[in-house]
C-alpha cells in the first residue's frame, strides 16, 4: 500500500457488492403475520424521492498513525444540495477536530449547478459549476446521489430490488443482485471519498459488504449501515459506515454570520464605518499599513508603507512599497483615474526607465467603473462578524467554514483596496500561508474607532514564514494628501522621479 495521502473529492469507484442471503422476500409474513408489501415499498421509494437528510459517522481508518472518525452529513432535495465534513482524531487520552469542509449546492433555473458562497456583506451569491473546457453543469451530474437508482423503482416491483425480513418494530430491507446492479452508479457518489491512503490505479479495487437499510412499521428508512473495502496489491483496508436517515421539509439557510451586537454597539461600529467610506468617496486620504511578526511574546517590525490617494486631484495613487522589477528596476504601484474619473486601473510607474503603464495584462475585471470600487471597500463589511471585546470590535475568522479563499481575498480589498499591490498581487505577499497554492489562513480582525470616530483594524494571520503575523490598518489625511509633498526618510520628495514620468506620459498610461 502505497504511503497515506489526505484527499476530500465527491466520488468513489464502485467494486463489487454481494448481497446478503436467507432474507424473507416482498410480501413474505414473518410468525408475527407483519408483511412488507407495495404500501412500505411505495413509502420506502418516495422517502428517497423527497427532502431528507443523512448524517454518517466513519471508523476504521487512521491518519498520520492515529485512529480516525469521520463525521459527514448531507441535507438533499431536488434542487439543493448540502455537505459538511468533520474529522475527530484520538491519540492516546488527546481528541482533537473539528469541521473541516462546508458545501452548498443548489441548481439553478437554467438547470445547472451552482456553489453558494458567502460575501463579506454577509450576503450570499452563487457561482457556476463548470467542467475543465468551462462549460455549464448540470445539477444532476455535479450532485447526484447514492439513491437516484431506487427513483424509479415501482412498488409491485421492489421485490425484485430488495428483501425485507421483520427486524423489532420495522425492517431490514438489503439489495438482491439485480438491486445492487440499480444502485451501482450511486455508490460511486455516495458520501465522501475520505480513504486517506492513495491506491495503485491498476490494481485498486472498491466492494461494499453488509449493506442494509433500517426502516419503520411503514417502510419509512431510519438509517443504513455498511463496510467499505479498498485492496489494492499493497493491501487493503476497511472502513465501516454508520448512516442516521430523516425526512425534511426543507434544507437549511446558507449559514451565514449571526449579528451579536448589540443595537447601540451595532449603531456604533456601522456609522464608523459609514464614516469611513463617506470620507474615502473624496478620493483624497492616506492609507497607512504595518505588518509585525509576532513570536516569543516579541513583536518584530517586517513591513510599514502607506498608500496615497489622490484620484481626484491630480488622479493617482501611490505606495511608498516600492519593488525591484526585473526589467525596469524601481517601481512604486498604484491605482490611475481615467477619463475625469470615469474608471480606475492598476498601474506601475518605473522612474529608471520612463515607464507608466497599467498592470492588469488582459483582465478586465481589474478596471473599476467607481471610487467606491477603487478604494478599500470598508462599507461593504457587515458588522454582523463582530462581537464586543472591551473597547473594541472583533470577529473570529478562523474556523468559519463560508471564509473560503474567495471570502478571504474579498476581505482583503476590503481593508487594503484593489490598488494595493503587496496584498493584492505579490506573489510572495506574506498574506499567504502557501504560496504555491495562494492559501490564506486569517486568524482574527479587530476594529477599533478612534477619537474622530474612524475604524482602525488589526488583523492576525498565517505566514509562509511559519509565524503569526498582524497587520495594522488606520486611515488619515483626509482631504489634504499631497503626492508631491510625501518625503522619503532623507527628508526629500519621495515621488518626485514618478510624478515626472507620469507627466511625460500626459498622466495616460501605456495599455498592456
Amino acid at each position: 500500500m502505497k504511503k497515506p495521502i489526505f484527499l476530500f473529492v465527491l466520488a468513489f469507484s464502485l467494486g463489487s457488492l454481494a448481497p446478503a442471503g436467507g432474507l424473507t422476500s416482498l410480501g413474505a409474513a414473518d410468525d408475527s403475520g407483519a408483511t412488507f408489501g407495495e404500501s412500505e415499498a411505495a413509502n420506502f421509494v418516495s422517502f428517497f424521492n423527497g427532502i431528507y437528510s443523512y448524517d454518517a459517522t466513519v471508523t476504521g481508518y487512521e491518519f498520520s498513525g492515529y485512529p480516525t472518525t469521520f463525521a459527514i452529513s448531507q441535507e438533499i432535495a431536488p434542487d439543493a444540495q448540502i455537505t459538511r465534513v468533520g474529522l475527530t482524531l484520538t491519540a492516546g487520552e488527546t481528541t482533537t477536530g473539528g469541521d473541516i469542509s462546508y458545501i452548498y449546492g443548489v441548481k439553478g433555473k437554467d438547470g445547472n449547478a451552482y456553489v453558494r458562497s458567502l460575501s463579506t456583506s454577509n450576503t450570499t451569491y452563487d457561482t457556476a459549476v463548470t467542467d475543465s473546457d468551462g462549460n455549464a453543469v448540470a445539477f444532476e451530474t455535479a450532485y447526484p446521489t447514492f439513491f437516484d437508482g431506487l427513483l424509479t423503482v415501482s412498488p409491485a416491483a421492489f421485490g425484485t430490488y430488495f428483501d425485507a425480513v421483520r427486524s423489532g418494530e420495522g425492517y431490514t430491507v438489503t439489495p438482491t443482485s439485480l438491486g445492487l446492479a440499480r444502485l451501482s452508479a450511486g455508490l460511486d457518489s455516495f458520501l465522501l471519498d475520505i480513504v486517506p491512503y492513495a491506491f495503485d490505479a491498476k490494481s485498486h479495487s472498491v466492494s461494499y459488504l453488509d449493506l442494509a437499510f433500517e426502516v419503520d412499521s411503514e417502510g419509512v428508512p431510519t438509517s443504513m449501515s455498511f463496510d467499505r473495502l479498498d485492496l489494492d496489491r499493497f493491501g487493503g483496508l476497511r472502513g465501516h459506515y454508520e448512516v442516521d436517515l430523516a425526512a425534511l421539509e426543507a434544507v437549511s439557510d446558507y449559514d451565514g454570520a449571526t449579528p451579536t451586537l448589540s443595537p447601540e454597539d451595532e449603531s456604533l461600529l456601522q456609522g464608523a464605518f459609514d464614516q469611513l467610506e463617506t470620507a474615502m468617496a473624496g478620493g483624497n486620504f492616506t492609507e497607512n499599513i504595518s505588518i509585525v511578526l509576532e513570536a516569543q511574546g516579541q513583536s518584530i517590525p517586517l513591513v510599514s508603507y502607506a498608500n496615497y490617494y489622490d484620484l481626484t486631484g491630480i488622479g493617482l495613487m501611490l505606495s511608498s512599497m516600492s519593488y525591484q522589477e526585473s526589467s525596469n528596476g524601481l517601481t512604486y504601484t498604484g491605482m490611475w483615474s481615467g477619463e475625469e474619473g470615469s474608471y480606475f486601473i492598476p498601474v506601475a510607474i518605473s522612474p529608471e526607465t520612463d515607464t507608466f503603464a497599467t498592470t492588469i495584462g488582459s483582465d478586465e475585471s481589474q478596471i473599476f467603473h467607481s471610487i467606491g470600487e477603487a478604494v478599500p471597500t470598508i462599507g461593504n463589511l457587515s458588522t454582523d462578524f463582530f462581537e464586543r471585546d472591551g473597547e473594541a470590535f472583533a470577529y473570529d475568522i478562523e474556523g468559519e467554514l463560508y471564509a473560503d479563499y474567495a471570502f478571504q481575498m474579498e476581505l482583503l480589498c476590503d481593508l487594503f483596496g484593489t490598488g494595493d499591490y503587496y496584498s493584492r498581487r505579490d506573489s510572495y505577499s506574506l498574506y499567504q500561508v502557501d504560496t504555491t497554492n495562494y492559501e490564506l489562513n486569517f486568524h482574527r480582525l479587530e476594529a477599533s474607532i478612534d477619537g474622530e470616530g474612524y475604524p482602525a483594524f488589526t488583523m492576525t494571520f498565517d505566514s509562509w514564514l511559519g509565524y503569526e503575523l498582524t497587520a495594522s490598518v488606520s486611515f488619515s489625511s483626509f482631504g489634504t494628501t499631497d503626492l508631491a509633498s510625501v518625503e522619503d526618510e532623507d527628508g526629500n520628495a519621495l515621488f518626485a522621479d514618478a510624478l515626472s514620468v507620469y507627466e511625460l506620459y500626459g498622466r495616460i498610461p501605456t495599455f498592456m
